[in-house]
């Protein structure tokens, strides 16, 4: 009849047993147990000569496997359900995620068009730009604004292959442009983020290094407010120059609609509907890519009346 074996759960709750065996020479040992479905793979048993280090082996692998289960919670459900599918497909070549992954990412890398960062730049600005998952054209500020900022990158990078580019080298070249304000800082990361993310999906580059890289927090501050003398002196003032310097529109839109400058540079007069007191701003102009309607206040009408 075998020998029956009282095994302890230790850590106490952890579902790990350690238990005490005889060895046929007499001695004793303690072998800890870890199941399967404790460590996500196979069942675990690691033999000790003493309790006191079977405890220590056992109170590591604890730690370890709630470690890796709440990093399994950060998942979400489409990621889980994708390594489960990976495991499905490596089963037969007894291969790990991780072996898998590793493969398909130099693979990848060696398979990707030798593109220098000249080369992605042209081929970007070329594309047209991401709105909501859709292809839209570029405006014309968008334009000014990536050209501005990749120019300099590319001046510096431009002979590179764009897939050997690391993130620590652009790290240290954000640090050559001076002391840049955390909303300088994040709008040159976003362009470039923009650029290698068009890389990677066009199969140019394996991964994208400025991801890595983090964006800055931007202190939030509230918007300054004028008083009423003061936005009347700038509207005022605006009048008084209106013939040589032409800002009342943009200055009463602004002060009074709430439109945004970039807005109301591309409006012109066609767009105030005076009988509905309202500006349409169209899709092409909205910064949110869909039309909107503004009322457009008494104090307005009378000022662009005037």
């Amino acid at each position: 009849m075998p020998t029956q074996r009282i095994a302890e759960e230790y850590p106490p709750k952890s579902g790990i047993l350690i238990a005490q065996k005889t060895n046929p020479s007499g001695s004793h040992a303690y072998r800890v147990d870890i199941a399967a479905s404790l460590t996500g793979v196979d069942r675990e048993q690691r033999q000790f000569s003493t309790k006191d280090k079977a405890q220590r082996y056992a109170k590591q692998r604890h730690t370890e496997i709630v470690r890796h289960g709440h990093a399994a919670f950060s998942l979400s459900a489409q990621q889980r359900a994708d390594a489960l599918r990976a495991f499905a497909i490596l089963r037969p070549y007894e291969l790990s995620l991780e072996d898998a992954a590793k493969f398909a990412a130099t693979h990848r890398t060696t398979q990707c068009e030798q593109l220098t960062v000249s080369e992605l730049y042209r081929r970007f600005m070329a594309a047209p730009g991401r709105r909501k998952a859709k292809a839209v054209p570029r405006r014309p500020l968008t334009i000014i604004n990536l050209t501005w900022r990749l120019n300099r990158f590319e001046k510096f990078f431009g002979k590179r292959v764009a897939s050997e580019i690391r993130h620590d080298e652009v790290e240290s070249w954000f640090r050559s442009l001076g002391e840049l304000s955390a909303i300088s800082f994040n709008n040159y990361r976003r362009v470039l983020h923009a650029m290698f993310s068009f890389g990677v999906a066009q199969g140019y580059s394996a991964s994208n290094p400025i991801a890595k890289i983090p964006l800055y927090v931007v202190p939030h501050k509230a918007p300054p407010i004028l008083t009423v003398a003061q936005a009347e002196k700038l509207v005022t003032s605006a009048v008084t120059s209106e013939k040589k310097l032409g800002l009342l529109g943009l200055v009463v839109l602004g002060l009074f609609a709430g439109l945004r400058r970039a807005e109301i540079e591309q409006l012109d007069w066609s767009a105030v509907k005076w009988d509905h007191k309202m500006v349409t701003v169209d899709g092409a102009i909205a910064k949110s890519g869909s039309i909107r309607n503004v009322t457009l206040p008494d104090n307005a009408q009378a000022w662009l009346l005037d």
